[in-house]
């Protein structure tokens, strides 16, 4: 089902980034990533138009974010109250790990948590055509149209189907008589929205063999440096997970010389469809043979209660993992454990 749910923050407040000039001159931008409490409203059936209509509300508040699908048994236009995992725990007096999903009713209130396992998905996925540092040059100055003409030969159609693009907060913001960038974002509609991580692990493992990404550099928070490079390619991949946040509000410029431009909302190829992703399976055994002898890596899959992914290669016992806030070598992390533990980090 196309299911859209926009998310009314309460805390915090805005969601908007807000960008200023730092002592350099550079501009610069803090972001909001999460929200702990907010107001939720189901949409089921969003068509091509109604979702160009919900974006146009959207982008012009600092208080509204979109997830793809629902919560799990959620209805059309009802409304529940967004807690944090820990808080609605608390509420139901359990453990966070046994924190059931979807929407819990607690002496009259509806009241759900962000629990991907109490999320359906939706037929709706977002494109995120962002530049993260190490992208090829070239790449970088491709277009959304560009960008997903060079992923027709691992996703045939992805560039002819219908979707709806805009310009994301970061590109909105434009310096006073320069003209604003290309839209950055865009929804388009799949054919089976069981099948979003498959189609996230399809293109991961693909690009890779077929020389369509790139390294991309990850660093410590605490440090700042290197500790690792991660492919990526011209879209960002980290979004097609279900349950993710698609944060678009109208930014907040407090710098002399820049402005907010619209986010130029259109519908593109409006008669070519749905993607077909029917024939788009988990990679098979002998392309992660090819990724294992080119990389070193080396993945494999269970569907067991949702996909798991299982990566050895990419850490080593050097490799410095962020913590709450605190960065440390991988071989420090495994020496506090104990067999069975698991380790939930940032970086």
């Amino acid at each position: 089902m196309a299911y859209i749910t926009l998310i009314e923050t309460v805390r915090p407040k805005s969601l908007g980034k807000h960008f200023e000039l730092n002592c350099n001159g550079m501009l610069t931008k803090n972001v909001v990533a999460n929200i702990s409490e907010g107001t939720v409203i189901t949409l089921a059936k969003v068509t091509p138009k109604i979702l160009s209509n919900i974006l146009k509300k959207v982008v012009e508040t600092d208080n509204i974010t979109l997830m793809p699908g629902r919560f799990v048994g959620e209805q059309h236009k009802a409304k529940v109250k967004l807690l944090t995992q820990k808080n609605l725990a608390k509420k139901l007096d359990c453990a966070e790990f046994d924190l059931p999903g979807g929407v819990q009713e607690i002496e009259g209130e509806r009241c759900v948590a962000r629990l991907k396992r109490g999320i359906e998905p939706s037929e709706w996925i977002l494109v995120d055509a962002d530049d993260p540092e190490g992208i090829v040059p070239e790449w970088a100055l491709m277009d959304i149209q560009e960008r997903l003409e060079m992923l027709e030969p691992i996703l045939p159609g992805i560039s002819k189907c219908l979707r709806v693009e805009y310009r994301s907060s970061s590109a909105r913001v434009v310096k006073d008589g320069e003209q604003p960038g290309n839209a950055s974002h865009a929804w388009l509609q799949i054919s089976d929205p069981a099948k979003v991580e498959v189609l996230r692990e399809h293109v991961k493992v693909k690009m890779q063999l077929q020389e369509l990404s790139f390294p991309s550099p990850r660093y410590s928070k605490e440090t700042r440096q290197v500790i690792g490079h991660e492919p990526r390619t011209v879209i960002d991949l980290a979004v097609w997970v279900t349950g993710r946040l698609v944060f678009c509000s109208k930014p907040v410029v407090f710098a002399e010389g820049y402005s907010v431009a619209d986010a130029d909302i259109k519908i593109v190829n409006p008669d070519g469809g749905v993607l077909d992703v029917s024939s788009i399976d988990l990679p098979s055994g002998d392309d992660l043979d090819q990724l294992r002898d080119e990389t070193g890596r080396v993945l494999s899959y269970s569907q067991n209660k949702g996909l798991k992914v299982s990566d050895i290669g990419t850490l080593t016992l050097d490799t410095l993992i962020d913590i709450k806030g605190v960065s440390k070598p991988l071989s420090e992390v495994v020496a506090d454990m104990k067999p069975g533990d698991k380790v939930r980090c940032e970086t």
